[in-house]
């Protein structure tokens, strides 16, 4: 059974053909001192346009603003509903 499983999971790609994959994987290099899994393994098999929609939805979750009380909410309900202990005990920090 663990032969099935491991068959499952894709190799991680470690010379990336693109350039703005080689960009990514030198300034996550260059930061982390390595180049991280989901890096490899997600995002080196994704089209560039993908990449360019993450880096839109990142600025626009900037700009986002709740109120402390709905973002406390939101977190919490988010781990309950998906049994994250972490994060209900992350959401309840960062409102005190």
């Amino acid at each position: 059974m663990a032969d099935t499983l491991a068959d499952t999971f894709l190799p991680p790609i470690e010379q990336p053909q693109g350039l703005l994959m080689k960009l990514a994987y030198y300034f996550t290099r260059r930061q982390f001192g390595k180049v991280l899994t989901p890096l490899k393994v997600h995002s080196a098999r994704l089209p560039p346009a993908f990449g360019l929609f993450y880096a839109k939805v990142s600025r626009l979750d900037e700009k986002l603003e709740l109120p402390a009380s709905e973002h406390f909410y939101n977190m919490t309900n988010i781990g309950l509903n998906i049994h994250s202990d972490m994060l209900c005990d992350i959401s309840r920090k960062r409102r005190n």
